[in-house]
């Protein structure tokens, strides 16, 4: 393979390599390419253009299918060098050119030529010495999948210098796999030499050269290790199984069986008529138009038409919403799903979305819950935080999903109750033509029926959190993961143990696996 084939830049992949290296003159695209860059290449012999100190250089670009012109820039170390435009128009035949004016020191740096979307580079390199070549082998230390390595060569820099500034690439640049010698062309002579190699931007390494001589060919190993996770850069959408032994799931099925006891001895637990209508007249817009509403009631014998309004539409609104609860337990524990999404300091946050089919914020269940994030040097995640349940909402948000099923046209328990006892109807029934209050007609007196079903159920459902009732899940997890290019976790794969907890419960065990991946853009 000649040296201009291997220039290739990360991330693409070698089988790239001999779409993207026609000829020995063509130059490769720059980090981001892929095999199209090869309709754009630089007209240099060897891949590498040489030039003394303040040396002007004519250098031509050739294209291939590309018309209009090709913008030009510096890129890396090139100290006062400069390009006479920054634009080259191209000819007919698709060919430009520009004058490279060198530095007037010794230098190695890059030209970036960009023209409808394809990307070229080309490396030069300055020294009134002459050159030397590096032979650099590659020893890679640790234990994550190697694709391609990249080795490139900072003058009158070193390894600690480099370690100081954001991961770059210097110039020449070279790439090929980690089992071959990497060759490193015509590296100034008369100066120190940082050589950098990388996998990706998940390993790395480094070696300090003393002044090469002119001609000289030197060989150097460079060992690489592995970057630490960079867990801060996680973003994984995330998935929690809930598998817990037989006396652990029963321990939920109580916790469960305790929390729809409340509900439902708060939801029209008796006396429908009455309650629905002391609902009613809470939900008037003022005390006035509540007295109002309560005078003609006792009037016009409002309770008692209600109860005759309800017996023919039976069942209870608190027997269908114990119906919709009761159908709706066993299905309540599902996946928990949500994004993982990482912070400084080995911080995490976990936002569940969904548990099974319910809604979890709807569902009582935290929000936005810290974790903490770590990870060993064998790319094992940890992960531990405290997730919050509120049980009544739960309960809630389960028969409300169940609701749904029988009154598909419903939102929920309260909207497919008014459904089920028709508030439009009774709304009616009780204006009888006129008001039960002020302007407050048959259709407003629907919406306070509707209001009022809808606030006994809020009531009802949030009872964990008025009475301190809310459930803690403390997580702990492991999982071993796969690295992403920048040392970031883009999947991972374990199980995790915990324990519920409660002020009026007894602690149980839970456990189940977890996954994740980062979702695509």
């Amino acid at each position: 393979m000649s040296l201009a084939c291997r220039r290739l830049l990360l991330p693409a992949v070698l089988a790239v390599l001999s779409a993207a290296c026609a000829g020995e003159s063509a130059s490769p695209p720059v980090a981001g390419g892929d095999a199209q860059a090869a309709a754009l290449s630089f007209d240099v012999d060897g891949g590498v253009l040489t030039a003394a100190p303040s040396e002007e250089v004519k250098v031509r670009i050739r294209s291939h299918g590309i018309i209009g012109s090709v913008t030009l820039s510096l890129d890396g170390d090139y100290a006062d060098a400069s390009l006479d435009r920054g634009t080259a128009k191209l000819d007919g035949g698709g060919d430009g050119e520009f004058v490279l004016r060198a530095p007037s020191v010794p230098a190695t740096f890059s030209v970036v030529a960009v023209a409808s979307g394809v990307k070229a580079r080309l490396d030069v390199a300055v020294s009134r010495d002459g050159f030397a070549t590096i032979r650099v082998s590659p020893s890679y230390q640790g234990k994550r999948p190697v694709t391609i390595v990249a080795a490139s060569a900072f003058l009158q820099t070193t390894c600690a210098d480099l370690a100081k500034l954001p991961p770059k690439d210097g110039a020449p640049l070279v790439v090929g796999t980690a089992s071959e010698t990497l060759v490193l062309p015509k590296v100034p002579a008369g100066a120190r030499v940082a050589v950098s190699v990388r996998i990706a931007h998940y390993a790395s390494g480094c070696v300090d050269l003393e002044a090469l001589t002119p001609n000289e060919t030197k060989d150097t190993t460079v060992k690489l290790f592995d970057r630490p996770l960079a867990t801060d850069a996680a973003n994984l959408a995330s998935t929690f199984t809930f598998a817990p032994d037989p006396p652990d799931k029963a321990s939920w099925n109580a916790v469960l069986a305790a929390a729809q006891t409340e509900v439902m001895n708060t939801f029209f637990p008796d006396l429908e008529a009455k309650r629905l209508l002391d609902a009613m007249a809470d939900a008037a817009p003022s005390p006035a138009e509540k007295s109002a509403f309560n005078a003609k009631r006792t009037q016009q014998s409002w309770d008692s038409a209600t109860t005759t309004w309800l017996s023919q539409h039976a069942p209870s609104m608190h027997s269908r919403a114990v119906t919709w609860s009761s159908a709706s337990l066993p299905t309540i524990l599902g996946d928990l799903v949500g994004p993982l999404v990482g912070a400084p300091d080995q911080k995490a946050v976990f936002t569940p979305s969904t548990l099974g089919t319910l809604d979890a914020v709807k569902a009582g269940i935290s929000a936005a819950a810290p974790f903490s994030l770590t990870a060993d040097t064998d790319d094992t995640l940890h992960l531990h935080g405290i997730l919050v349940f509120l049980p009544t909402r739960l309960v809630a948000a389960g028969a409300d999903r169940r609701a749904i099923v029988d009154f598909p046209a419903a939102k929920g328990v309260d909207s497919a109750l008014d459904l089920a006892v028709d508030c439009a109807g009774l709304g009616n029934a009780l204006a009888n033509g006129g008001y039960v209050y002020s302007t407050c007609d048959g259709s407003c007196a629907a919406a306070l029926c509707r209001t009022a079903i809808t606030a006994q159920w809020s009531g009802a459902a949030d009872l964990s959190s008025k009475l301190g009732g809310s459930v803690l899940l403390d997580v702990t997890a492991s999982a071993s993961s796969a690295v992403g290019e920048d040392a970031e976790p883009v999947s991972f794969d374990g199980a995790w143990v915990g324990q519920f907890t409660g002020t009026s419960m007894t602690a149980f065990a839970c456990k189940g696996t977890v996954k994740g991946y980062t979702p695509p853009n």
